[in-house]
């Protein structure tokens, strides 16, 4: 058994890269529609299994971001710059820019209330490649929009603009409002036994207690409908007072 663990390490890992591969495949052409979730089985004539991709859930925290990339050379490129240029707004635009704030991971870069940044380059708050600026939404009425840092393309001119915009911008949209679960209706849960249920003891008569004057020490024992029902199926008769007599027919002489 021991000399199958290291082909047998082999082979799953080349099933798995394998199938890590065909889906890398669906990315590069695009073709997010084609996206499977694959599973590995146990049953030896179908030992693959796909399922489609969920769509992105708008109440998810990571699914609900809008997210776009910037190339830019991060040595000219500022703060200001890259948030005028996501929001198309700005001095240099008719359209008001709404207001937002900027972090970089927990760090706060920028708030209406602080701008001592907005001019400094993203190399110097140390916003490199790889990184994201998250552009979150003051009245919070807007989704976020994540940036994701990037390098310029290779064929990039290096008197060019120092950051490409994403065309077209990206549009957050307005935040959902969780939907409110409907109370479930409540049914009334039903027996599956086909056993006849016994009568309730609520529906036996009542045996009545024999009247006394008040000068009597003996005090009658109490019985339930359900010891009553239980004497009768053994045969037995309940005396409700000492003075009771029963008839002959009822007793039984043992010599």
């Amino acid at each position: 058994m021991a000399g199958n663990i290291i082909p047998a390490i082999a082979t799953t890992n080349a099933i798995i890269s394998g199938i890590i591969v065909l889906q890398a495949l669906h990315l590069l052409r695009k073709s997010y529609q084609a996206l499977r979730n694959v599973h590995v089985q146990f049953r030896p004539n179908l030992p693959l299994s796909t399922i489609t991709t969920s769509g992105p859930n708008r109440f998810c925290g990571v699914c609900r971001d809008t997210y776009a990339e910037l190339p830019c050379d991060t040595s000219r490129t500022t703060l200001r710059e890259v948030v005028e240029g996501i929001l198309g707004g700005g001095e240099n635009s008719d359209s008001p820019m709404r207001e937002v704030s900027v972090y970089e991971d927990k760090r706060v870069l920028y708030d209406p209330d602080w701008d001592d940044n907005m001019e400094r380059t993203l190399d110097d708050l140390n916003v490199t490649r790889g990184k994201f600026l998250s552009v979150v939404d003051e009245d919070g009425e807007y989704e976020t929009i994540q940036v994701g840092i990037g390098a310029l393309p290779p064929d990039h001119p290096s008197d060019g603009p120092a950051f490409v915009l994403p065309s077209p911008l990206p549009s957050p949209p307005k935040k959902a409002k969780p939907p409110v679960p409907s109370p479930e209706p409540q049914t009334p849960e039903k027996s599956m036994s086909k056993k006849r249920a016994a009568p309730d003891d609520d529906e036996l008569p009542v045996a009545k207690r024999a009247k006394t004057n008040g000068t009597s020490s003996h005090t009658d024992v109490p019985f339930t409908p359900k010891k009553q029902r239980k004497l009768d199926e053994d045969g037995l008769i309940l005396v409700e007072s000492l003075d009771e007599k029963l008839n002959e027919d009822d007793v039984i002489v043992i010599d």
